[in-house]
């Protein structure tokens, strides 16, 4: 079951949507959100709440309770409305709920399609083993406009995402998109192939691409700080292992059965 509570009412206009869910690698996608609602002190639009989230509540440093759930925010920058959809984890991380998925998403495309929707941009990560200072860029699309004008833009920024998969919200959203006729894409940047490192490198090129695609001129020397941090501590940590004797055989071994 999905429910929709809307907060404030805002018209919007052929908005503009920025995918900004967590769970997937590096945490990209939450951490490109986060920063995006804090920039530019986006307003709450609506929360969707869905069956397909775990029946687990979180509390927080003042001890009240809050649930799994997708919020939207609404903000205007150079009379463009955005939307940016954000929340913790896609429903349903485990188990796999995939049916909830593709219902959220046709829910959510169609009120894109009622507000003239003019392009919806997917982000993400793309786990390799250790995020580099300077990740990649793979952007897909479903349609080759989209991917053309991008490359344009981007230039040596622009990659290819090519004979690869894609697995939950991040990339059915984009797809999807096409039967509404909403322009879409996903970038996913490399990063950490783990939800439990977060990919503050990853996230921060994604927004220097849409700071170049928008003009957002978003201040991002908090996550390279960040992101540098995690990596020199990761790099240590490999470097300490590498550097440890294995442990030598015992010749005392027993057998119990």
């Amino acid at each position: 079951m999905l429910e929709v509570i809307t907060h404030k009412e805002i018209e919007i206009y052929k908005p503009i949507l920025i995918y900004g869910v967590g769970g997937g690698m590096g945490n990209v996608a939450k951490l490109v959100g986060r920063k995006i609602i804090k920039t530019f002190k986006a307003k709450l639009y609506s929360t969707y709440l869905i069956d397909a989230f775990p029946d687990i509540v979180y509390s927080d440093k003042k001890g009240v309770l809050r649930v799994l759930k997708l919020d939207l925010y609404y903000f205007n920058f150079k009379n463009r409305d955005f939307l940016v959809l954000y929340g913790d984890v896609q429903p349903n991380a485990q188990p796999l709920d995939v049916p909830a998925r593709f219902t959220f998403s046709r829910a959510f495309l169609k009120f894109l399609k009622e507000n003239n929707s003019k392009l919806i941009i997917s982000v993400g990560g793309y786990g390799i083993e250790i995020e580099p200072e300077d990740p990649k860029l793979y952007f897909a699309a479903n349609n080759k406009k989209v991917l053309r004008r991008l490359k344009k833009i981007l230039k040596e920024d622009f990659n290819l995402y090519t004979e690869n998969n894609i697995v939950g919200l991040s990339g059915l959203l984009v797809s999807l998109a096409r039967f509404y006729k909403i322009p879409a894409f996903i970038t996913l940047a490399e990063t950490y192939p783990t939800i439990n490192i977060n990919g503050y490198l990853g996230a921060k090129k994604i927004i220097e691409s849409l700071n170049k695609l928008f003009g957002f001129n978003i201040e991002l020397k908090d996550y390279e700080e960040k992101g540098k941090k995690v990596r020199e501590s990761i790099l240590k940590h490999i470097k300490y292992a590498k550097g440890r004797k294995p442990p030598e055989k015992r010749k005392d071994i027993y057998y119990f059965g």
